[in-house]
């Protein structure tokens, strides 16, 4: 009788054990969270690449092609102004923030002084032109783009405003050049601000001026008022030739 009273205590004993050990390591596997590890070279864990994507906090960036200085013009029509010309490659990506550095010089080559700048791209922005005037420098004969520090985002999360340019009219006196019109707004969003940016052409095709106006908080699916003025000479100045450029951001 010992013999079996034992024998039955070791084998509820090994079932015990065998449940206990079942209910503690299911538990573990069923409730485990898995480490993230964003620096072990593998793809794994719900990433997008290597080491990256949204369960990293990253953006991956293989493939990405780099941010374009696609031309520069000086004008230097008694103010001198500077046309900058960017392009984004990258459909997919936009660039919420990009440092850059312009270096000035003048006629003989000599840097006058750098500026640092920024700007913004969508995704896929093949002409971003930027329109900057600097009536404290003397002398400019060109100037030269040093690209900095660059802030990716995909294209979901930072969509281009569409807007309309709409009753565009150009008026030239004596004094001045003005464009003049409105900007609506098809984007579901308030936007900050809207450069709007007038590129002046003459006979020949070639750059005679720039100016630009700047348009605050307006609203979704709003149509705003704008006016462009070029208060230098206008006598070089083709109207129909002229261009607007518009730069939103929300």
């Amino acid at each position: 009788m010992d013999f079996r009273r034992r024998l039955k205590q070791v084998i509820y004993s090994g079932i015990y054990l065998i449940l206990f050990t079942s209910v503690i390591f299911g538990g573990y596997f069923l409730f485990k969270k898995e480490v993230i590890s964003c620096f072990d070279r593998i793809q794994n864990q719900s990433e997008e690449g290597v080491d990256c994507g949204e369960v990293c906090g990253n953006i991956c960036l293989e493939g990405v092609k780099p941010i374009q200085v696609v031309s520069t013009k000086v004008i230097t029509n008694i103010v001198p102004q500077v046309l900058i010309e960017f392009k984004n490659p990258n459909q997919n990506l936009g660039v919420k923030k990009l440092s850059y550095v312009i270096n000035f010089y003048d006629g003989d080559d000599k840097k006058i002084k750098s500026s640092l700048e920024e700007t913004f791209l969508y995704a896929g922005e093949s002409q971003k032109y930027i329109v900057r005037i600097y009536p404290d420098i003397s002398n400019l004969a060109r100037v030269e783009i040093e690209l900095g520090d660059l802030t990716w985002v995909k294209v979901e999360n930072f969509k281009r405003p569409n807007m309309l340019f709409i009753g565009v009219k150009h008026l030239s006196t004596e004094d001045e050049f003005i464009s003049e019109g409105a900007i609506k707004s098809e984007f579901n969003l308030p936007l900050k601000t809207v450069t709007i940016s007038s590129v002046y052409f003459d006979n020949f095709g070639n750059v005679v001026g720039l100016s630009k106006t700047e348009l605050y908080d307006i609203k979704a699916l709003d149509e705003s008022y704008f006016k462009v003025v070029y208060p230098l000479d206008t006598s070089s100045i083709v109207k129909e030739k002229t261009r607007l450029y518009y730069e939103a951001k929300y």
